[in-house]
């Protein structure tokens, strides 16, 4: 890596490492306060922890689940997407048992009108 590199990588490691204490701290000093509400009514301290790990637990939970909401909704998405590809355009005037079944007034190869099979490459026009 050449030094520019080298500095800029390290300069985003002081800035993660900052935002990280300031994280920190700021956890440290809500559980403090927690802890003091908590023996300020003669409650033991560990349920003045009970609301930090709630908070984190909570806050993994949602991004986990947001991230689940996220990659469903994509996939959701390019699936809508693959079957609108892939749909056949229907024919209005038949149905699909009347094609299986031989001749049928439809729309083919030469435009609108009775043929003699169902399928496109050997079927002729018989009006």
């Amino acid at each position: 890596m050449s030094q520019a590199r080298d500095q800029q990588a390290y300069q985003r490691g002081i800035w993660a490492a900052r935002k990280w204490t300031r994280l920190k701290d700021t956890i440290m000093r809500w559980d403090r306060h927690c802890v003091a509400k908590a023996r300020k009514h003669r409650l033991p301290a560990w349920i003045g922890h009970v609301p930090i790990v709630i908070a984190l637990i909570g806050s993994v939970t949602a991004m986990l689940f947001g991230g689940l909401l996220v990659a469903g909704s994509m996939l959701f998405i390019w699936a809508i997407a693959f079957i609108l590809q892939n749909v056949a355009p229907s024919d209005e005037n038949t149905f699909d048992e009347e094609r299986a079944s031989g001749p049928s007034i439809r729309h083919g190869n030469d435009g609108y009108g009775y043929y003699s099979s169902s399928d496109d490459l050997t079927s002729e026009r018989l009006d």
